[in-house]
């Protein structure tokens, strides 16, 4: 039943586990990672230790015997508190970490993007990684009083020319 393996078996159930939970957004415990991918962490220490240190999965709470998908980005839930996020975070938000916050982030980023509510802008990493970064259209996240706004209008600048 154990399916322990070499390091490249055991790297392959972690990357089940993490989809699995990403999918779901739900938890599993040691017991229901036992009957769905057929191994024991109980008697699986490195496999266990390779789980608890991965970024994305959060052990700490049910009592460390459960797992957790941990999004980069969390409590956002929907496509208004996703705006939101966007709306106060600069120099931006990386695409991938945005359409990872919660079930249906993907197709709730697409409607602001159409909606044009947000501006996506692509960076290429190297020759084959492609980052896009996510910004606000309006970066204005607090008023300035028109007085303010007038003075600023009547500065004089010094002008130098050679």
């Amino acid at each position: 039943m154990p399916r322990s393996g070499g390091a490249a078996q055991q790297t392959r159930i972690v990357r089940e586990i993490v989809n699995h939970l990403k999918k779901t957004r739900g938890s599993l415990s040691f017991n229901e990672i036992k009957q769905m991918f057929k191994v024991d962490l109980n008697s699986n220490s490195d496999l266990l230790v390779k789980l608890r240190n991965h970024r994305r999965l959060d052990n700490e709470r049910g009592g460390g015997n459960t797992f957790m998908y941990n999004p980069e980005i969390s409590q956002v839930g929907n496509k208004e508190q996703l705006q939101n996020k966007i709306q106060c975070t600069w120099p931006g938000i990386e695409r991938e970490h945005l359409e990872d916050a919660f079930i249906g982030a993907k197709e709730a980023l697409q409607d602001l993007i159409d909606e044009k509510k947000v501006l996506v802008i692509s960076n290429k990493k190297s020759a084959n990684i492609k980052s896009e970064i996510v910004f606000p259209i309006s970066t204005s996240i607090f008023t300035v009083d028109q007085d303010i706004k007038e003075m600023w209008g009547k500065v004089k600048i010094p002008y130098k020319t050679g």
